[in-house]
């Protein structure tokens, strides 16, 4: 099952928002429809030093899903993937000895491009897979489409990522007149004839989602290997990761002192710098420098509860919103839809639908706040790890 908190952390590189935008245009959507209630402010998108969320990125599919009403723009996305779009992973993989030395640099750091999906080279004595798997959070993207089947969003997320990775090799000189498969773990699509000229073979219903690549390909030479150039890039991807995990230790320490804290009254960030020892003008600054703020993780620590809540059938709407500070079920459904795009009693439909669907769960004791130690954290110049 998918983990509400991660799907609600900046992630995903502003890039692949402003493409799914780009491409939603070229299908015919208007720009202001397409962010609209979902970046804020609507420019956000091109400051490439910026991330967005799963939830929004995957909002923004779903907006373009809507306003084309083009279900085969998950191709469209994948055939405008380039190779320059990635900055040092590209260049780190395009600089490695042979094919299957760019290959597992991709694997490696792909968390870097998108962090809810791995991937992984897996070799017979035929051929090498890319195998594609959801990590954690674009399984739960399809909860929030509204009207528009989930399998529909699901089928467009597979083939953004898999026709991308295709599309960024083919690109970069990669496959080299080799001839690759694509497999979709879903049957085919009606509008898929109409880009068979354009792709590779495709394997429908396949029991993996990838790319198969024939063996000879993985020794190939890589026209701009270059050690120097790999061990830069190689470093560069280090310092991202580390970066990123510096970030989430500091964030994890602010959202477990409001878990600890509830929000009856809402916590001011005073306390929790308090709790932090730290001064209020030190944490403000140290979360400014991770391009976030207090009021920002407090309303992400917010919406992550609201969702596991949401999946506990024993919890009315209306005590779910008084448990998070809300003063009427109104205010709190206004909320929840503005952020999440539908209804909170749709979200919990399609949740406790699949529950119903998969194995039967035993509901626990009617909770709604959790009771925590306070946590004696402190800044630090090392990552931890979280538990």
């Amino acid at each position: 099952m998918a983990l509400p908190g991660e799907i609600l952390k900046p992630l995903i590189p502003n890039v692949y928002g402003l493409l799914t935008v780009e491409v939603a245009l070229a299908l015919g959507a208007d720009r202001v429809a397409m962010t609209d209630g979902i970046i804020r402010p609507p420019d956000m998108l091109n400051d490439s030093s910026k991330r967005i969320s799963h939830l929004q990125w995957g909002r923004l599919l779903v907006r373009a899903l809507k306003l084309t009403q083009r279900p085969e723009i998950g191709i469209e996305h994948g055939l405008r993937n380039s190779p320059l779009m990635h900055g040092s992973i590209t260049y780190g993989a395009l600089s490695q000895p042979t094919v299957r030395d760019a290959m597992h640099f991709l694997a490696r750091y792909s968390s870097l491009i998108l962090a809810g999906v791995d991937t992984m080279l897996v070799e017979s004595d035929k051929s090498a897979f890319l195998i594609i798997s959801e990590k954690f959070a674009f399984g739960t993207i399809p909860y929030f489409s509204g009207s528009l089947p989930p399998e529909a969003v699901r089928q467009s997320l597979a083939e953004i990522f898999v026709i991308g990775y295709y599309s960024a090799f083919a690109k970069a000189g990669v496959l080299a007149g080799h001839t690759v498969v694509l497999h979709f773990d879903a049957p085919e699509p009606a509008y898929f004839p109409m880009y068979a000229g354009r792709l590779p073979p495709v394997r429908f219903s396949s029991d993996k989602l990838g790319i198969e690549f024939p063996l000879a390909l993985m020794d190939s030479p890589l026209l701009l290997a270059d050690p120097i150039a790999a061990r830069i890039a190689e470093a560069q991807c280090e310092v991202l990761l580390e970066s990123m995990a510096l970030e989430d230790s500091l964030i994890a320490k602010v959202l477990s002192v409001i878990d600890s804290m509830g929000y009856e009254p809402h916590p001011r960030l005073e306390a929790i710098a308090k709790r932090l020892h730290v001064s209020p003008r030190t944490l403000k600054r140290r979360l400014q420098e991770l391009g976030t703020s207090y009021e920002k993780l407090l309303n992400r620590k917010r919406q992550e509860d609201c969702l596991e809540l949401l999946t506990n059938p024993r919890l009315s709407i209306d005590a779910i919103g008084q448990s998070l500070g809300y003063s009427s079920q109104n205010n709190f459904t206004r909320a929840f839809r503005s952020w999440a795009g539908i209804s909170p009693s749709a979200y919990r439909k399609r949740k406790l639908d699949e529950a119903d669907l998969t194995s039967p769960c035993e509901v626990g004791p009617l909770t709604l706040r959790r009771v925590s130690q306070p946590p004696s954290a402190t800044f630090s110049n090392s990552p931890t790890t979280d538990p």
